[in-house]
């Protein structure tokens, strides 16, 4: 699950490797202007811990439910991730489900469900 939690958090990243503290400045005050995409990206550097924040689910989940009430469908899949792990907000699948089926709507395809166990040999 947490692979899940990570390649959710993973579709969001907008941002280069060289990404600094003064890009997160404009990047956040961009985010508390209101713009959907700059929310999801502070969510995704929240979600990720990236360099020169630290990682915290809460506040990635509070900027990728701004982005994602907004319509973005990549911040309403990570949310979707959040709900679904519980991460940051308690665990709710079926508001999982609801944030899924937005995003998906939008073309973002949910999560295929992982078999509870592995399927057996092929026999020759």
């Amino acid at each position: 699950m947490m692979k899940l939690f990570f390649s959710l958090c993973l579709t969001l990243v907008f941002l280069t490797s060289a990404f600094c503290e003064d890009d997160m400045q404009v990047l956040l005050a961009k985010a508390k202007a209101g713009d959907p995409a700059a929310q999801a990206s502070v969510g995704t550097i929240y979600a990720l811990g990236r360099p020169g924040t630290y990682r915290d689910t809460r506040e990635a989940a509070k900027w990728f439910t701004k982005a994602a009430e907004q319509g973005n469908a990549d911040a309403q899949f990570s949310l979707a991730g959040l709900y679904e792990l519980g991460r940051g907000v308690p665990k709710d699948m079926s508001t999982a489900v609801k944030w899924y089926g937005l995003a998906a709507k939008q073309g973002i395809a949910a999560p295929a469900a992982e078999p509870s166990s592995p399927e057996p040999p092929i026999q020759p």
